[in-house]
């Protein structure tokens, strides 16, 4: 019999290969591997749904309601107090009137599913675009969870139906039909503002006097003008410890927490409100005020450094 063929060469095997890569399949191989290997730091690592390390910051193992708010951490409480709060009176029906540039519609139906024996009917209601012509004209909900809300601006009746303040928690309002029983009386929101003010203590005066009641910042002017409510607010906050300082806020030394009237506001007989809510770590300093927007002009401004490390 004829002698085995020899072993291929090693040179004849890469021979082989160039000769695949240097075709036009080869070479769109060649950038699909690369366009793959180039995308996997962002979907084993990314910061919102990290894939590794494996602990509870994973999607796989962490926290499903919490990953929902990983983007905006800040609005995960005031969403579950809203849920905890409209789920105690088992509506049947809530509206959702979103308009505050950063809302999230989505976590609403997990978080009412949750503690819901019966899901209710949620819809979107007060929508002010094109959309809206498509609500239902008899539908009024028994509970609204409103950002974006401004007092005079949405309380219009549905479908004959007026609505109060019954909550207000950091960036939502939650409405009651004025007709469905709650435990919290009717109240004007400056009235609770106002009272908020007068357990607090002024920290700035300027166009906006700004007091602060336990970690809220309240910030009030009598008798607004058009420039008090267009303008931005801008709400930089130094922490003691820098190790709160995420992302390029390292390079500033301050966290931005800027909003917009329509977000935090509201407007009453003439005057002009609005909250917002400082973090859990101790504070250095505060600086805030108002700006307008694509101009860098400044309309006010002005800083508070606690007595303490909380500012309490």
């Amino acid at each position: 019999p004829p002698p085995p063929p020899p072993p291929p060469r090693l040179s004849s095997w890469l021979d082989r290969r160039l000769t695949v890569l240097k075709t036009a399949r080869g070479q769109i191989g060649i950038v699909a591997w690369a366009f793959l290997l180039m995308g996997l730091p962002w979907v084993l690592f990314n910061e919102s749904r990290p894939v590794i390390p494996f602990d509870d910051s994973s999607t796989f193992f962490g926290d499903r309601t919490n990953m929902y708010f990983n983007n905006n951490p800040r609005l995960l409480q005031p969403y579950t107090d809203a849920a905890d709060y409209i789920a105690a009176y088992e509506p049947e029906t809530v509206g959702l009137y979103m308009m505050a540039p950063e809302s999230y519609h989505y976590p609403v139906w997990p978080l009412l599913r949750e503690r819901l024996a019966e899901m209710p009917r949620l819809r979107a209601v007060g929508v002010p675009n094109v959309s809206g012509s498509l609500q239902s004209a008899g539908y009024a909900p028994q509970f609204i969870i409103a950002t974006g809300y401004q007092q005079g601006g949405f309380l219009e009746p549905l479908a004959g139906k007026s609505y109060r303040i019954v909550r207000i928690l950091p960036e939502i309002t939650i409405l009651a039909r004025a007709d469905v029983a709650v435990e919290m009386p009717a109240i004007a929101v400056s009235d609770l503002l106002d009272e908020m003010i007068a357990g607090g203590e002024l920290i700035i005066r300027s166009d906006y006097d700004v007091y602060i009641n336990g970690n809220t910042l309240i910030y009030r002017r009598y008798t607004c003008q058009e420039s008090q409510i267009d303008s931005w607010f801008f709400l930089h906050i130094a922490p003691v410890d820098r190790s709160n300082l995420v992302g390029r806020s390292r390079n500033y030394g301050f966290l931005n927490f800027d909003f917009a009237f329509n977000t935090n506001g509201w407007y009453e007989s003439g005057n002009c409100y609005a909250l917002a809510w400082l973090p859990e770590y101790d504070i250095a300093r505060v600086n805030t005020g108002q700006y307008v927007p694509g101009e860098g002009g400044r309309v006010w401004e002005g800083e508070w450094r606690p007595r303490n490390s909380r500012g309490k």
